[in-house]
């Protein structure tokens, strides 16, 4: 008989220090748990979470984006969340109801969305896109890798 092995991760303390690591304010911030760059050659907005979020850095994160979508004049956005950890359940009504619209208000006209490997991330990013309110153009995708040949996994 063959047992179940499960991996979870408990938070010792519901806060998080939200660190920024380096910003020119104009068009990219670094921070220790997202990096948002403007791309001129693409004009979008290339966004990089990073580990766990929650409420308040999904909220930060999604000002930092909506000063840089200010100041840029661009209107696409790509949010990587292939590197997110866990679930960010509690943020997702602000992200559908709130920050979606206030990014279409700033001139957002197309998202995209690549998933975490996170099974809870995504049904967090799924969940903030049905309750979206506007006309934005949203699409999620997941990140393929390819494996080097004679690589067994």
């Amino acid at each position: 008989m063959k047992g179940s092995n499960f991996y979870f991760l408990l938070p010792l303390s519901n806060k998080q220090r939200l660190n920024t690591l380096s910003t020119d304010s104009a068009t990219y911030y670094h921070g220790n748990y997202i990096d948002i760059i403007f791309n001129p050659d693409k004009d979008q907005l290339e966004a990089d979470r990073k580990g766990f979020q929650n409420f308040e850095s999904v909220k930060k994160g999604c000002l930092i984006s909506l000063s840089l979508l200010k100041k840029t004049h661009c209107r696409k956005v790509l949010n990587d969340n292939t590197h997110v950890l866990g679930n960010w359940s509690e943020a997702v009504d602000r992200g559908g109801e709130v920050w979606f619209s206030a990014m279409e208000k700033a001139g957002l006209k197309y998202f995209s969305w690549i998933y975490s490997p996170s099974t809870f991330s995504q049904m967090s990013a799924q969940r903030s896109i049905d309750i979206m309110v506007g006309n934005k153009t949203s699409r999620f995708f997941i990140k393929k890798v390819r494996l080097s040949p004679g690589l067994k996994v």
